[in-house]
């Protein structure tokens, strides 16, 4: 059990994962990276210097797989594999789930070194064979499958034995589309890939989890690589489903609270790190710019679904995120970009689930972390000016505004009265009644329409004669 003072740290690291985040820009020429990696075959298979899902739990039979799999609409499977060991790829474009951080052969399970079923699922497109693949759609031998940044992918993910714990996600490029089934156990996604930095000559404390810094100054070159990662350890299930991505990073980490509070929703809150070298590489020429090379831009986007939303920072209506969160940047480095914050509505038909989501553009680097938390509000001054005489009563509708509760569908408050208020004030019907001079303090609780608790949030008003 971690000190509840103490983070959860979500961290995905490119160096350790040979996984990277990426850029949103062009290529000037073509890349010389190509940007290697282990195909299917070897991901199954462990060795005595290397993990792999023949020495998990799941092992290879429970590993996930993909079910579904195109580009910009185009079938990139002849048919719905029956397994994972029945591959019906087309072509030589083709998709790697490997088992991260899971033991060598002869290696012990031990919290920080191995696991006996993976930790995180790398999810990687590439081109080649069963045996090797590289992932650098940029490079002239990858000119054949036609990928660019406004290729549109779209795949689906059956999570197999390792559905039940399903956390956080993470994604290298852009999203558009995030449905997680539970029933069906499989997660659906679709995205448009984006440019990385390499990680060839990058300073190992570029890799930092959580982000710290990056002393590199400039990028070797940049790939364009379409991969993602997702979290099945169970140590925040409050993340379950979220998404967030990220553009011109090596790394990324997301910070969060051992637990959030449910009575002061202010104190909840989010920390998400991204770090790369500070300039792009010397041959790569950012989309609008007219020279190579630069300070390098990326950006951040965040999909926080309504349920997270709701029992998490207390918005009883999630749309209202844009006024209600506050997004800051804290770290030291400083900024020259703008840090620029928009929020969007998704829905279920159009996004695959009800959320919101949030880009931040136009971020410098080398190791820039944002803070996501509730907007403490004027809230406590506005109830010190709110005065009842003896006597009188105030109303559960005018209460639940004075504390900035907006019911959702289907969701009902109680209101219940302070200990030390007993004798100055009461509640009657759907009403507080005053009694007595003094200070009336209250706490509201929601419930949801199954009568589950969603938040708690306290007030008061002043009882006159």
């Amino acid at each position: 059990m971690l000190d509840a003072r103490k983070k959860i740290t979500v961290s995905i690291s490119a160096i350790a994962l040979a996984l990277s985040t990426l850029a949103t820009t062009s290529p000037a020429q073509a890349v010389p990276e190509v940007g290697g990696m282990t195909g299917q075959n070897t991901a199954d298979t462990a060795t005595d210097s290397m993990g792999g899902w023949s020495n998990t739990t799941a092992n290879v039979d429970g590993r996930p797989y993909i079910t579904e799999f195109t580009v910009d609409g185009n079938p990139m499977l002849t048919a719905t594999p029956s397994g994972p060991r029945d591959p019906q790829w087309l072509s030589g474009l083709r998709v790697v789930v490997s088992a991260t951080n899971s033991c060598r052969i002869g290696q012990a399970p031990a919290p920080g070194q191995c696991y006996a079923n993976p930790n995180r699922i790398g999810i990687t497109m590439g081109y080649g064979n069963q045996d090797s693949v590289s992932t650098n759609f940029a490079h002239s031998s990858a000119s054949t499958y036609g990928i660019t940044e406004d290729s549109e992918i779209d795949m689906t993910i059956y999570l197999n034995t390792l559905a039940g714990n399903l956390g956080w996600t993470w994604l290298n490029g852009l999203p558009s589309y995030w449905k997680v089934d539970p029933v069906a156990k499989t997660v659906r996604i679709k995205f448009k890939p984006r440019y990385m930095p390499s990680s060839r000559d990058i300073d190992n404390f570029c890799s930092t989890i959580p982000v710290s810094t990056c002393p590199t100054d400039t990028a070797t070159s940049e790939m364009l690589q379409a991969t993602m990662v997702i979290s099945v350890d169970n140590t925040a299930p409050l993340f379950e489903g979220a998404l967030f991505a990220s553009s011109g990073a090596i790394i990324g980490s997301l910070e969060v609270p051992n637990s959030f509070s449910t009575t002061d929703v202010t104190r909840n809150s989010l920390t998400y790190g991204i770090a790369a070298p500070h300039n792009f590489a010397a041959d790569f020429t950012p989309t609008g710019a007219s020279s190579a090379g630069g300070v390098r831009k990326g950006s951040f986007y965040g999909f926080l679904p309504n349920t997270l939303l709701s029992s998490g920072f207390g918005l009883t209506d999630p749309t209202q995120a844009s006024s209600l969160m506050s997004i800051a940047r804290t770290s030291s480095t400083i900024a020259t970009g703008t840090d620029a914050v928009t929020w969007a509505n998704w829905d279920e038909v159009t996004n695959g689930t009800a959320g919101q989501f949030v880009s931040i553009t136009d971020i410098t680097f080398s190791a820039p972390k944002f803070k996501m938390s509730r907007k403490v509000t004027v809230i406590a001054k506005g109830n010190a000016r709110i005065k009842v005489a003896k006597g009188k009563a105030r109303t559960k509708s005018a209460i639940l505004k004075d504390v900035g509760i907006k019911l959702a569908k289907g969701q009902k408050a109680d209101i219940k009265i302070a200990r030390s208020s007993k004798n100055v004030c009461s509640v009657s019907g759907s009403k507080v009644k005053a009694k007595k001079s003094g200070k009336c303090s209250y706490t509201v609780t929601v419930k949801n329409k199954k009568g589950k608790k969603v938040f708690t949030k306290s007030g008061y008003f002043t009882v006159t004669k």
